[in-house]
Formats: C-alpha cells, structure tokens, sequence
C-alpha cells in the first residue's frame, strides 16, 4: 500500500492550522459586511452562497483524502476535475441568463418618458 504523505501528528496541525485560516476567514467577513453596513442575514440566504461554500468544502476535503493517502491521485483528479465543471457549467448558465433577460428587455432611451 502506498505511503500517505504526512503522519497522524502532521495531520492534526493541518487540521489545526486549516480551522484556524476557516475562523480568520469568517470574522474578516463579517468585519467587512459590517464595515461597508450591508445586511448580512441578504448575504448568507443568497442563492449562489450555499453553493459556494459547498465547493469549497468538497475542494478541500479532496485535497486532504489525497494529502493522507486515502484517495490516490487519478481519483483526487477526477473529483477536482467534476467540481471545476460543475461551476463552470453553473457560471455558464448564470451569464445566458443575464444576456438573455438584457436583450428581452426594452430598450430605455434617456429623454423620453412613457409612450
């Protein structure tokens, strides 16, 4: 069976130092969203953040199976290689949707007011 890259020890510090960037990470959001006054019960129920927070999840949940030696590289590949689809087919079909609801909308010209 293959070697895994780190150790039990090594392993916990990762963790450690991963949970500790992940709270860091929180408290300057919630700095700047309370900085800049916006609301941040509108940031958190949008509908692209729950999707958002789950690829970063499976990201780095894969890298650290792969970083262990649970999951071998051709895998680990595999599965990055299906999140990066997911969210560019998912950016994709977010730019139709705003190209096509631009161009069905009239067309305002500025001077003139109503019909």
């Amino acid at each position: 069976m293959d070697q895994p890259l780190i150790n039990g020890t090594q392993f916990l510090i990762l963790i450690g130092v991963l949970c500790g960037m992940l709270i860091l990470g929180w408290l300057m959001f919630f700095f700047v969203v309370l900085k800049n006054k916006e609301n941040v019960r509108d940031l958190l129920t949008g509908s692209s953040f729950l999707q958002n927070l789950t690829v970063i999840g499976v990201v780095i949940s894969t890298g650290l199976l792969a970083i262990v030696g649970v999951l071998k590289g051709e895998l680990a590949a595999t599965l990055l290689s299906g999140v990066v689809g997911y969210v560019l087919g998912s950016t994709a079909r977010g730019l139709e949707k705003v190209t096509s609801r631009t161009e069905t909308e009239p067309q305002q010209h500025p001077g003139r007011h109503g019909g």
